[in-house]
C-alpha cells in the first residue's frame, strides 16, 4: 500500500492538525445527529404526554359530567341552592377538561358542550316546572335531559377510547423511535469510531513507517554500510528534511573515507620514499665508509712501501760508497745491486698500482657522494 501523494506534501504538523479537525468534525456530526434524534424522540414523548393528558382530561370530564348529572338531579328533587352551586362547580370543572380536550377532538368537544348546555337548560326548566307544580312537564324535561346526558357520555367515552388508542400508538411510536434512535446512535458511534481509527492509523502509518525505515537505514550507515539507500527523500515534510540531512551525512562519510584513503595512500608513498632515501643514505654511508677504508689501507700500504724504498735507497747509497772503496767488491756485489735495483723497480711499480687503485676508489667515492 503506497502512501498517498497528499501525505507526501503535507507536513507532519499539518497532518496531525488535519486529523484532529476531521475527528472533531466526526464527533460534531455524530453529536448533532444524536441531538436531532433526541429532539425527535422528545417530540414523540411530548406528543404521547399530550395524548395521555387528553386521556386524563376525558376521564375527568366523564367524572365531572357524572357530578353535574348528580347535582342537577338532586336539584330537581331538593330544590336546594347548594345543589345548584355544586352543579355549577361541576359544570365549570367539566368546561376546563373540555378545553384541554379541544385540541385533540374539537368537533366532539363542541357536541359535548352543546349536550351539556342542553342538559343544564332542560334541568333548570324541569326545576321550574316542579316548583310550579307541573310534574308532568318536569318529568318530560328531565327525561329529555337524561337523553342528552347519555349522548354526552357516549361522545366522551368515544373520545376517551380514541385517545387511549392514540396514546397506545404514540407509545408504540415512542418505543420504536427510541429503539431506532439507539440503533442509529450505535451505528453512528461505530462508524465514527471506525473512521477515527482508520484516519489515525493512516496518519500514523504515513509517519511511523518511513521513520522506521530511516532508523534502520541510519543503523546500517552507522555500522559502516554506505551502500544503503536513503528512503523518504522525495517527501516534503519533516521526514523528507530528515532524509535529506541523512543523505548529506552519508555523502560526507563517503567523501571522508575517500579523503582518508587518499591520505593513507599519500602517507604510504611518503613512507616508501623516506625508506628509499634512508636505504640510499645507508648504502652511501656503507660505500663511503668502504671507500675511505680502502683509501686508508692503500695509504698505509703506500707508507710501508715508501719506507721500504727509503731503506733500499739508503742501502744503495751505502753500497755505492763501498764500490768506490772496494772496486774489487763491486764486481762481487754487482749481483746484489742488480737484485736491489730489480726490487726497487718492483716497488715503484707496486706504488704506481696502489696510486691508481687509490685514485679509482677516490673517484668512485666522489661519484657516490654526488649521487
Amino acid at each position: 500500500m503506497r502512501t498517498p501523494k497528499l501525505a507526501l506534501t503535507l507536513t507532519i504538523r499539518s497532518r496531525l492538525l488535519l486529523l484532529c479537525g476531521i475527528l472533531l468534525l466526526v464527533l460534531l456530526g455524530s453529536n448533532l445527529f444524536m441531538r436531532e434524534q433526541i429532539v425527535v424522540s422528545n417530540d414523540v414523548f411530548r406528543q404521547q404526554a399530550q395524548v395521555q393528558q387528553a386521556v386524563g382530561s376525558a376521564s375527568a370530564a366523564l367524572r365531572e359530567l357524572g357530578e353535574l348529572k348528580f347535582w342537577l338531579t338532586d336539584l330537581q328533587v331538593s330544590w336546594l341552592t347548594e345543589s345548584e352551586e355544586n352543579a355549577e362547580q361541576a359544570r365549570t370543572a367539566l368546561e376546563q377538561h373540555l378545553q384541554a380536550m379541544s385540541e385533540s377532538a374539537p368537533d366532539e368537544v363542541t357536541k359535548v358542550r352543546q349536550h351539556v348546555e342542553k342538559l343544564v337548560n332542560l334541568s333548570m326548566e324541569a326545576v321550574d316546572a316542579y316548583v310550579n307544580g307541573n310534574r308532568v312537564l318536569g318529568n318530560s324535561l328531565g327525561a329529555e335531559a337524561r337523553s342528552g346526558i347519555r349522548a354526552a357520555d357516549e361522545i366522551l367515552l368515544r373520545i376517551a377510547d380514541d385517545l387511549r388508542q392514540e396514546a397506545q400508538v404514540a407509545r408504540n411510536a415512542a418505543i420504536a423511535g427510541g429503539d431506532n434512535t439507539l440503533k442509529l446512535a450505535i451505528v453512528v458511534l461505530i462508524a465514527a469510531t471506525l473512521s477515527a481509527l482508520v484516519l489515525t492509523w493512516l496518519t500514523l502509518r504515513s509517519i511511523l513507517r518511513p521513520l522506521q525505515k530511516l532508523v534502520v537505514m541510519m543503523s546500517k550507515l552507522a555500522g559502516g554500510d554506505k551502500t544503503v539507500e536513503v528512503p523518504a527523500r522525495e517527501r516534503k515534510d519533516e521526514l523528507g528534511d530528515m532524509a535529506q540531512a541523512v543523505q548529506v551525512f552519508k555523502d560526507n562519510m563517503i567523501k571522508a573515507d575517500a579523503l582518508a584513503a587518499k591520505q593513507a595512500k599519500e602517507q604510504a608513498a611518503k613512507e616508501a620514499q623516506a625508506k628509499r632515501v634512508m636505504d640510499l643514505c645507508s648504502t652511501f654511508d656503507q660505500t663511503a665508509s668502504s671507500a675511505l677504508d680502502s683509501v686508508a689501507s692503500a695509504a698505509t700500504e703506500m707508507q710501508s712501501t715508501s719506507e721500504s724504498m727509503s731503506a733500499t735507497a739508503e742501502e744503495t747509497n751505502q753500497q755505492s760508497a763501498a764500490v768506490a772503496s772496494a772496486a774489487e767488491q763491486t764486481t762481487a756485489n754487482v749481483q746484489t745491486v742488480a737484485a736491489a735495483t730489480e726490487e726497487m723497480s718492483a716497488s715503484i711499480g707496486e706504488i704506481g698500482r696502489q696510486v691508481e687503485q687509490s685514485a679509482a676508489i677516490a673517484k668512485r667515492a666522489v661519484d657516490e657522494a654526488e649521487k
